[in-house]
């Protein structure tokens, strides 16, 4: 079965007697696979989901049931989520689950590999000293850490980056930014996500017991970003990482990594989602020159579609398949 399979509730399940499972081809194909029935026939419904709301127009097909295999004949779009249904056409037995378009453990490789080869770009010295994990926010944010102890909580990653990661959704976290002036070896005076800035030992918060993951490759415009995760070994956040991202050296690796200092790419902006609450006790706190918004996109900002760099190639045409028995009842935009 799937891993980014997700049962609904009890309700939608009553009665069921198929058994259906997907498999992800990649974060825009999939197979749909059930157990046997007495039908000729099945009918497939596939729907976007939020939550358990349906969103969207429903893509119907009927399919053969002694195939018990299906695969979706259109291109699905990165980071939704999608409940399909199994019916049979005579019996009424059905199945229902949802899974969500991620990236597969082959995609995130793939998009590691090109982030190596992006940082490898051009030669000359690819690292730099980084004293400070920084984090810049508008004064009202602030102002409710003090009212909850002075403690910065985790909050639920957004959409940011690259639709199909597999945070997005999933684990909750800080940002901080880790990447300095080449020129003077310090954090940038501006920022786009506000004006107070609070400055943490780069060693305190990458310990040699910590554990770092991969997850994501981006760009907004110009600038590339690479997005690692920093989790307490054992937690809950860190089983989910390690079963589902890439895990990084933290003595050496190609983004940010630790001796008795901290070092991090001079290719690539490194931003670290810290997955631990951080207690607020005499931090380093500068001001910074607001750039753009001031603060973060609600939901997260799209990363940049068209970049050869950061994208993972795509088919350049999707064609229906030709699979015996199947019959399409209408097309729609998945």
């Amino acid at each position: 079965m799937d891993k980014y399979l997700r049962p609904l509730d009890g309700n939608d399940l009553r009665g069921a007697k198929v058994q259906v499972d997907v498999t992800r081809d990649s974060c825009r194909t999939a197979t749909i696979l059930w157990s046997s029935v007495r039908d000729s026939h099945v009918d497939i419904t596939i729907t976007k989901v939020s939550g358990y709301s349906d969103v969207g127009t429903p893509q119907r097909y009927r399919h053969l049931a002694r195939e018990r295999k299906f695969c979706i004949p259109t291109e699905l779009v990165q980071g939704k989520e999608y409940k399909v249904v199994v019916r049979g056409v005579t019996s009424h037995a059905q199945g229902v689950t949802t899974f969500r378009t991620v990236f597969t453990s082959l995609e995130l490789q793939t998009l590691h590999d090109m982030a190596i080869r992006h940082v490898e770009r051009g030669g000359g010295k690819r690292f730099q000293r980084c004293d400070v994990f920084y984090r810049n926010k508008p004064f009202a944010y602030f102002k409710e850490c003090e009212r909850n102890n002075n403690v910065m909580t985790p909050y639920m990653k957004d959409n940011n980056g690259d639709p199909a990661s597999i945070i997005n959704g999933q684990i909750k976290g800080l940002f901080f930014a880790t990447s300095v002036d080449p020129q003077t070896g310090r954090p940038p005076h501006w920022s786009f996500f506000g004006p107070k800035r609070i400055s943490i030992p780069a060693t305190a918060m990458l310990t040699k017991n910590s554990n770092l993951y991969f997850a994501d490759f981006y760009c907004n415009n110009k600038a590339h970003y690479v997005t690692v995760v920093l989790t307490r070994p054992g937690s809950k956040t860190d089983r989910f990482c390690e079963k589902n991202l890439i895990e990084l050296d933290i003595g050496h690796n190609d983004f940010l990594w630790r001796n008795n200092q901290v070092y991090c790419s001079r290719k690539v902006w490194v931003e670290v989602l810290y997955t631990e609450n951080i207690q607020l006790s005499n931090p380093l706190i500068t001001f910074s020159i607001v750039e753009g918004r001031g603060t973060s996109k609600p939901g997260g900002l799209p990363k940049n579609p068209s970049c050869v760099k950061c994208n993972l190639p795509t088919p350049a045409t999707m064609t229906r398949p030709t699979v015996r028995g199947v019959s399409y009842s209408f097309w729609g935009d998945l």
